[in-house]
Parts: C-alpha cells; sequence; structure tokens
C-alpha cells in the first residue's frame, strides 16, 4: 500500500480521530532521537518514528494482542523537541516501545504540527504515513498484589 501523504493540520486530524489518536497507543524507532525544547536550535530536515496502537480487546492472559501499527516520516521539519516532565527525563526513553497517551494536532503550527504524549513537539512540511504490518503480543500470566482476574469458559 503506498503511503498517504498530509501536507496540511486539518486533514491529518481527520485521520487519526479515525484511528482514536493512537490512544493509549505506543512510539518507537524515532529517528533521530529528539532533543530537549532548550537545546533545539537546529532540527533535522526529515523525522522518522513509528506509532502503534490496540487494535482488539485482549487484556487476559493467554489472549493474543493486535496492534495497529503506521510509520510516519516527515519531511520539511522546524520543529523536533520534547518537554523534561516526569519519567521524560532523557529522549533515549523514546528509543524503544514507549507507551503513550495520544496524538493530537498541535493548534498555531503550519503546515502541521503533532504533540505525542504531551511531550515530543513535531512541526513540519508534510507528513506521509505508511501502514506496516500488524504486530500480534501473547499476554503472559502477571500476579498482584492488588487484583484478582478469575475467567471461566
Amino acid at each position: 500500500m503506498a503511503p498517504i501523504v498530509f501536507s496540511t493540520s486539518s486533514d491529518l486530524a481527520a485521520w487519526l480521530k479515525e484511528h482514536n489518536f493512537f490512544f493509549e497507543g505506543y512510539v518507537a524507532h524515532l529517528e533521530p532521537l529528539p532533543k530537549e525544547s532548550a537545546a533545539a536550535a537546529n532540527p533535522p530536515n526529515k523525522v522518522s518514528f513509528e506509532l502503534g496502537c490496540r487494535a482488539n480487546n485482549a487484556f487476559y492472559a493467554g489472549q493474543t494482542r493486535r496492534y495497529f501499527r503506521v510509520r510516519l516520516d516527515a519531511d520539511q521539519v522546524t520543529t523536533w523537541t520534547f518537554d523534561r516532565k516526569g519519567e521524560y527525563e532523557d529522549s533515549r526513553r523514546f528509543a524503544e516501545n514507549t507507551n503513550i497517551e495520544d496524538v493530537q494536532v498541535e493548534a498555531g503550527q503550519d503546515p502541521i504540527g503533532l504533540l505525542i504524549d504531551e511531550n515530543i513537539h513535531l512541526s513540519c512540511g508534510t507528513i506521509a504515513i505508511e501502514v506496516l504490518k500488524e504486530r500480534f503480543e501473547q499476554i503472559v500470566p502477571q500476579l498482584s498484589g492488588r487484583t484478582v482476574v478469575i475467567r471461566t469458559s
């Protein structure tokens, strides 16, 4: 499937809405890693990363969780930064799969502005989105001192 190319925030916002803004998803493989806002004078011209979100309601041990995945390639980048907030003390935190709350279009950024998990800021001219092969994850049993789940089938 050919990548979908966006050059306006409104079109990208509509696409993100179709995918529930990647609510409780993840971000991975950020290249290059974003710099802290205070130290980001010269952003790279191109940025790429992966976004994913659950595509089914698998929560119990033995079930298989399915993830919808896309690769974003941003061009004509003018901002590529992260804010230090709580667990986000270092951009290396984003190098592997990192859980995120959501992805939003950032108001006032032309032509395209994205805010990932309220920590990563991206402003660029265009974004190409390529749908990747789904990822599957087997849910393993876990012990918890607070909850017990018993299922009978």
